[in-house]
């Protein structure tokens, strides 16, 4: 009798109530809960991504056009732009409500085809029949108008002219590159200091010209670099957001004390130093390894380096070719996988695989007043080596015959952070030329 009544219309209509309220109160309770079952997290949102979304100072419009209605016999075209239509969401949804995200279809021969070409999009020929494949992104703070043009933006209007499959990969980080270039007033400033030619140079031996580093050019992409030259009296935290030395040659003292000070003040740098440069080895082999100089900054920070050796490791020693054509193990260009990486580092966390060739190590000093954060670290399968032996072997076999690893791991990179002392506690240097100049003129 029960059984008969539960399935009667009234029971039916019941069940039906209680599913219907319990799919709206799950709706409810897990609008904005997500669970990423994709291979390698594909809509997982890195911590990075997030930060930035969440610290817009207003509201940010993105305008997705992607030709939907042309594109139902490209089956690939249509998958890549389900994943960055999701992944879009996907940051909309982490910004609070500061992103808005609006998909645009732009047809052939409509306004919002005519609204992609002004905004720059690229246009793509998909059949014979004349239609353009549009599949790009545009940011931009306000919503399109009618006839709104880039130029009518009192902020920039930056785009992704089309989304290429190469760089499926980069998806997220090019997503976010756009947001924060777009959301910025104005490119952060950066100061450089470089013993290399890194924004480019002149090669003597090969006479021609030599490109600039595609790091360099990247954080042109994003910063104002401001090129200080190896000779500079004083670096403010003020005019520069970040300072990044690499590879120094020998640094006068002014300039290392305008680097102590720089930091004493709170700036923020980066340090690239290299027991071997092959790209200065032109220069004579004194040339190729980092300045002794900087020592008197790291020693004064709380951190040991030595300029002359470079961290050799069997286990994560790449093969190269040797001198007979075989591919050969080089203990000092390394691959540094998982376990090398601080995975609870905001820095390093992100990253899978780094590469590394004749890198130095870092140690902390026992009585520094700083914070010493490994980042990149070696196996225990390595050992300290003589630079100087990269500069005269043959063959990267050589390397293997004075091999005898420590069983230690060396720190390849770190973070330095809290309270640091000065190099230079009497205050500003007096260069030796000075004081000749002063003893001449008495």
């Amino acid at each position: 009798m029960t059984i008969n009544k539960w399935f009667s219309s009234a029971g039916l209509l019941v069940l039906a109530l209680v599913v219907l309220f319990s799919t709206v109160v799950v709706d409810r309770m897990f609008k904005s809960a997500r669970v990423d079952l994709t291979e390698g997290g594909l809509y997982t949102l890195s911590d990075g991504s997030k930060n930035i979304v969440r610290g817009l100072d207003q509201p940010l419009d993105l305008y997705f056009f992607f030709s939907e209605s042309i594109t139902k016999d490209a089956p690939g075209v249509r998958s890549y732009a389900k994943q960055v239509r999701e992944l879009l969401a996907e940051f909309e949804l982490a910004s609070k409500g500061k992103l808005k995200l609006t998909v645009i279809d732009p047809e052939p021969f409509s306004v919002e085809e005519d609204r992609a070409a002004a905004f720059g999009l690229n246009a793509i020929p998909l059949n014979t029949g004349g239609d353009n494949l549009y599949f790009g992104l545009v940011a931009q703070y306000g919503e399109l108008e009618q006839d709104s043009k880039p130029e009518d933006n009192a902020r920039p209007t930056l785009e992704i002219p089309m989304f290429q499959p190469e760089r499926q990969q980069l998806l997220e980080y090019d997503i976010a590159k756009l947001i924060y270039q777009v959301s910025q007033p104005g490119k952060p400033e950066v100061a450089l200091i470089s013993g290399l030619d890194v924004e480019g140079g002149f090669n003597m031996m090969m006479r021609q010209p030599t490109p600039p580093w595609a790091t360099v050019t990247m954080l042109k992409q994003l910063f104002e670099v401001n090129n200080l030259g190896n000779d500079v009296d004083e670096i403010r935290p003020e005019d520069h957001d970040l300072l990044v030395v690499i590879h120094p040659k020998e640094l006068s003292d002014s300039t290392l004390f305008a680097i102590d000070q720089y930091v004493l003040r709170g700036g923020h740098a980066l340090f690239f130093v290299d027991p071997f440069a092959e790209l200065s080895q032109s220069m004579g082999p004194q040339q190729s390894k980092a300045s002794d100089s900087l020592d008197q900054l790291f020693s004064a920070w709380g951190l040991a380096f030595d300029p002359s050796q470079f961290v050799a490791d069997a286990q994560l020693a790449l093969r190269v070719g040797g001198a007979d054509g075989q591919p050969v193990k080089h203990l000092g260009i390394l691959q540094l996988g998982e376990a090398q990486l601080d995975r609870d580092s905001m820095i390093s966390n992100q990253l899978e695989t780094v590469h590394v060739s004749s890198a130095g190590f870092v140690t902390p000093l026992p009585d520094a007043s700083t914070s010493f954060e490994p980042l990149l670290t070696s196996s225990e399968f390595a050992m300290p080596m003589a630079a100087s032996k990269l500069a005269t072997m043959s063959s990267p076999q050589e390397l293997v015959y004075d091999f005898a690893p420590t069983g230690e791991q060396y720190v390849i990179a770190a973070k330095l952070s809290g309270s640091v002392k000065s190099a230079y506690p009497d205050g500003v240097p007096i260069s030796e030329a000075a004081t000749d100049a002063e003893t001449d003129s008495s």
